[in-house]
This record gives C-alpha cells, structure tokens and sequence, in this order.
C-alpha cells in the first residue's frame, strides 16, 4: 500500500529533475489565480454598487483577436 502511495505522489508532483517545468507551472497558475481574483472581486464591487447590466462594447477586430485567442 505505501508503494502505491508513493507511486500516486510521484505521478502528482514533478520530481526535482523537471525544475523548469515545475516552475512554469506555478508560474502559469499564480498569474491565474491573481487574474481571477481580479474578476471576482470587480463582480463584488459591482454588485455591492447595484450595477445591474455591465455593456462593454467590443468592435469586430477585439472579438477576431479575443476568439484567436481562445479557440
């Protein structure tokens, strides 16, 4: 059974040998989760402001980039 702990932690966690990638993946997720904590705590804001419909125009070359960029 501690073997196959063990072997379910090795899977989990990148070993030492990979420091690069393990860096750039708490990289990526801490910028993700700063960026979402922005997002929520602009929707308290709004809400706590009685902001019922928020329109954000957006021309067609914003939406080109913004589906490049998701899809």
């Amino acid at each position: 059974m501690a073997r196959f702990l063990s072997h379910i932690g090795g899977m989990l966690f990148l070993n030492k040998r990979h420091k690069s990638v393990r860096t750039s993946i708490i990289f990526l997720l801490t910028n993700f989760l700063v960026l979402s904590g922005i997002v929520f705590t602009m929707e308290i804001i709004l809400i706590f402001l009685g902001v019922g419909n928020v329109f954000v125009p957006m021309t067609s070359t914003v939406w080109d980039f913004l589906t490049k960029l998701v899809f």
